[in-house]
């Protein structure tokens, strides 16, 4: 991180007193790129190698690709929305963030469930109910990304999924 930033955006006098980890972060937080943090978090827990920045279809050496994303809620519907997948080529490791109720969920996403989306103008959607609960889509034909639900050690590669 570049130390003259942080100064200038946080102070020295904010900087300079001792902070639980917990403070750090929330101080951190706005700067924080959650999607990179995502994949961070994956390299270190599952070993994978990180592509080089710029790489095309793919952020790890297994092919597999980290996306993170929040639901949108938008008059009586709310769901998370999957863009850019026309240069994808492995497995999607899917974090979504859902706010009202704070919690992730995670999602391993073959390129068979995906590759309908590949349209450059496409996007998959992952729905929600109001409250905050996932739902499968109620429209007929549209594919039900839930299937493909894990846990967040099998998103991240701790574990196999077993099924």
């Amino acid at each position: 991180m570049n130390q003259e930033l942080v100064n200038i955006a946080f102070g020295r006098r904010q900087l300079n007193r001792q902070m639980t980890l917990e403070q750090a972060v929330a101080l951190l937080w706005p700067v924080i790129s959650v999607g990179e943090l995502a994949e961070k978090a994956i390299a270190r827990v599952s070993g994978l190698q990180q592509q080089v920045k710029g790489h095309k279809g793919s952020d790890f050496h297994d092919r597999s690709d980290s996306k993170y994303i929040t639901v949108t809620y938008y008059r009586n519907n709310a769901w998370a929305c999957l863009k850019r997948l026309e240069n994808k080529i492995g497995t999607l490791r899917v974090c979504v963030y859902e706010p009202k109720t704070k919690i992730n969920y995670y999602l391993l996403i073959p390129p068979r469930a995906y590759r309908a989306y590949k349209n450059k103008n496409n996007s998959a959607k992952i729905w929600f109910d109001l409250d905050g609960r996932p739902r499968s889509p109620m429209r007929a034909g549209s594919r039900d990304l839930w299937r493909w639900r894990v846990t967040a050690d099998e998103w991240a590669g701790r574990l196999k999924k077993t099924s």
